[in-house]
């Protein structure tokens, strides 16, 4: 547990960006841009699909990817039950076989090479469906797959966003559905009437 510990502190500071710079990155980049079009024509969005499959090697994904008011690759993988879809998770999972299921939702933005994760609990105890999320895993064997996230990163370059860069405001951006709240996050993964539509830490 304490090299698990080790490996994720390390990591984390090697991937880690300035949060001045996040800043000033993002003002360069909305200056005077549009992006609708561009990511409704010229976005592939199978461009990280090999990549995500040969890093979690036996595990299956769904590319959630949509640019209407996405700003990212968007992929849920499946720790648990390979047949479980995201899209549609409450009529295809049977309350009767399963309990918990488990996945990772990355997202890599479109604006540049930032990464953001989640562990996702899907919990039918009720016959409802409930959500929790978390940056650790809920299963201690899951914990592979947070470093492999991290090397993920390391391997293709991109840095790992944090909460705390995340919620912090942009002024002067204004996006369609967040206005004047515009967060780090709304800028780069998706512009949403939340800041941060994520269960904090």
């Amino acid at each position: 547990m304490g090299m698990v510990k080790f490996m994720d502190t390390q990591y984390r500071k090697k991937l880690e960006i300035d949060e001045n710079d996040l800043i000033r990155n993002i003002y360069s980049i909305s200056e005077n841009f549009d992006f609708s079009y561009l990511f409704s024509n010229y976005i592939d969005r199978n461009h990280w699909n090999e990549r995500i499959q040969n890093k979690f090697i036996g595990l299956t994904f769904e590319n959630l990817t949509d640019t209407n008011y996405s700003r990212c690759f968007n992929f849920a993988i499946n720790l648990s039950d390979p047949h479980f879809k995201i899209s549609d998770s409450s009529r295809r999972v049977s309350t009767d076989k399963l309990e918990n299921v488990y996945r990772i939702e990355i997202l890599i933005s479109f604006l540049g090479p930032y990464l953001f994760f989640r562990f996702f609990q899907y919990n039918f105890d009720t016959g409802a469906v409930n959500l929790k999320s978390s940056f650790n895993p809920f299963k201690i064997e899951h914990t592979v797959y947070k470093n492999s996230i991290f090397e993920f990163c390391a391997e293709n370059n991109l840095f790992l966003i944090s909460d705390r860069h995340l919620t912090n405001r942009v002024n002067a951006v204004k996006l369609e559905l967040s206005k004047e709240s515009t967060s780090v996050y709304n800028f780069l993964f998706e512009d949403n009437y939340s800041t941060f539509p994520y269960d904090a830490g």
